[in-house]
């Protein structure tokens, strides 16, 4: 079965198998297990070089929102956990990443309304004083 009969297969069902989502996930690498203070465990998506480069990170998933990431997975096994997590955090990914997906194809139009990247904008400030700082 190819992947559209397979989104096409699932968007019949009303059925969601959370268990085999976050098993599915979890081997895929879109998402891991936390330990947090050493006795609760809980889910996050990486984010690792999504948002800023050389940053180890990861948006917490809340139950509610599994199956919400497992549709953008069956929609875009690629990058879908990008856009997820774009929407989520309602911001844009740095540039090379929206390269990246561009040239892949797919980048959807939705994305391009989200704010501009929190640490693409530093960036841009940060050389913008230091070219003007040294130009004075």
């Amino acid at each position: 079965m190819d992947l559209t009969s397979l989104i096409d297969l699932v968007g019949e069902c009303s059925m969601f198998d959370e268990n085999h989502a976050i098993g599915h996930l979890l081997r895929e690498g879109w998402i891991f297990v936390t330990w947090e203070n050493n006795q609760e465990l809980s889910l996050a998506v990486n984010c690792n070089d999504i948002f800023a480069w050389g940053c180890a990170d990861a948006e917490d998933l809340e139950r509610k929102d599994l199956e919400n990431l497992w549709k953008e997975y069956l929609a875009d096994p690629k990058t879908g956990y990008i856009k997820w997590s774009s929407k989520k955090r309602n911001e844009k990914p740095q540039k090379p990443v929206i390269d990246w997906m561009k040239r892949e194809g797919t980048w959807t139009n939705d994305l391009d309304n989200l704010p501009d990247n929190n640490y693409d904008s530093m960036l841009k400030n940060t050389i913008y004083e230091r070219k003007n700082n040294k130009s004075t």
